[in-house]
């Protein structure tokens, strides 16, 4: 086990409340592995059954879904030290209900069904922040749907230009990601986000070129 993976389970929440050689015992137990994935590999598909909590040690993942309309949504990304997984392990109908996929390399470390359990019998500090990332998760979800479900591509389009341009807090704006990827992580389709950020240039409250945007109008 490296140093490094010990070190980001004894800086995350779950993990924070045990010793360096409780974690290393642990490490021992037929109840964990340790998984590699490289980028775009698919981590775990959207129905399959899940077995394990998933906590990730290095490297970034996404959670994506196809809408009823083919377009394939980001729902969110979880990075060293989350976990995936944990809402569902214990439920009758545990199966993911999107797909999991390594966004760069990725290292996790699987724990069993079993040794959660465990987990959550034997270290209260464990439980309670087991059960805050459950719920926060819920609520990233909950806000993702709202979103998608109330706001027009424009308005999609506008809330991330000046999301970004607050982030970056210069003018023009450089997309932090391309415009495939964009348009995933919107949850529309690309021919979609092209024809929005066209009409906002000819309308005069943009200027585009490659990743480059110019806000005009705010």
């Amino acid at each position: 086990m490296k140093k490094a993976y010990l070190d980001v389970l004894k800086s995350s929440d779950l993990f924070g409340d045990f010793s360096t050689a409780q974690l290393e015992s642990i490490m021992k137990k037929d109840h964990v592995s340790i998984k590699s994935f490289n980028p775009q590999n698919i981590i775990h598909l959207e129905l399959e059954t899940c077995t394990h909590l998933d906590f990730i040690l290095e490297g970034k993942v996404i959670i994506q879904q196809i809408d009823i309309n083919g377009n394939l949504l980001t729902m969110t990304e979880f990075s060293a030290g989350d976990n995936i997984g944990g809402n569902v392990l214990f439920s009758q109908a545990n199966f993911y209900p999107m797909t999991i996929i390594a966004l760069t390399d990725v290292v996790i470390m699987q724990f069993s069904k079993a040794l959660v359990l465990k987990f959550c019998q034997t270290n209260q500090n464990f439980l309670e922040n087991f059960l805050m990332s459950l719920s926060d998760k819920s609520f990233i979800l909950t806000q993702k749907i709202k979103v998608l479900s109330t706001k027009s591509i424009r308005e999609m389009c506008l809330d991330f230009i000046e999301s970004e341009y607050k982030r970056q807090n210069q003018n023009p704006i450089i997309l932090p990601l391309s415009k495939k990827a964009l348009s995933e992580k919107l949850g529309i389709q690309r021919t979609s986000l092209s024809r929005v950020l066209t009409q906002l240039q000819s309308e005069g409250y943009i200027e585009y070129s490659g990743r480059s945007i110019r806000i005009l109008k705010k």
